[in-house]
């Protein structure tokens, strides 16, 4: 009876812990269904799963989203670009999202072999109109080195939790997540899936 019941207590454990852990957020998975066709930034931005929209400059098109990949061509070579590219994707509607719940974002891709671009977050303020300081920059290739088949790479917040000026970045009031100065450019980089990471389900 008492082995019967130390069951049954490691059982109902086992329940109360995976009860603890948060649920992963799909951002986007790059399929058409439930994508909203418009929200705060106008019907010519297109959306991500969470409400959140797309953006970016020094890019040959916008977003292609077709069979589960989304794809852009970064192209810094027409007059006043001055070299600069980038492409940004938002967490929600109002670009001002609490990461706090999630230990950072997980992205499969597929990029050129090699290629390398820097990572930061934008920063909006507590009243989620003003705009902050930026996170630290990273490279992709502080992470994984992409050699051009389906690869995953998981970016801990924690690596973005100072700002530019060397202090505290705000988790609470992310407005965007940006991909910049892509090398090289004028070539196809595809997503697979966006995905915020739950504490008890971090890799």
């Amino acid at each position: 009876m008492k082995l019967a019941s130390l069951y049954v207590v490691a059982g109902l454990a086992a329940v109360a812990t995976a009860q603890t852990c948060g649920n992963n957020l799909l951002i986007d998975d790059f399929r058409t269904g439930g994508r909203p066709l418009t929200g705060p930034a106008g019907a010519d931005r297109v959306y991500d799963l969470a409400g959140g929209d797309y953006g970016g400059f020094g890019l040959r098109q916008m977003l292609t989203i077709a069979n589960g990949q989304g794809s852009i061509v970064p192209d810094n070579t027409a007059a006043g670009l001055n070299g600069e590219n980038y492409f940004f994707v938002k967490f929600d509607p109002n670009a001002c999202f609490d990461a706090t719940k999630y230990t950072g974002v997980q992205i499969d891709f597929t990029f050129p072999p090699n290629a390398d671009f820097e990572i930061t977050y934008t920063q909006a303020a507590p009243n989620c109109v003003d705009k902050l300081s930026d996170s630290v920059y990273k490279k992709l290739s502080d992470y994984i080195v992409p050699n051009g088949q389906p690869q995953s790479v998981f970016l801990p917040f924690s690596d973005f939790n100072r700002n530019i000026n060397g202090t505290d970045f705000d988790l609470q009031h992310i407005q965007s997540l940006i991909f910049l100065h892509f090398l090289p450019s004028r070539v196809q980089y595809t997503f697979g899936k966006i995905e915020l990471i739950a504490p008890c389900n971090a890799l």
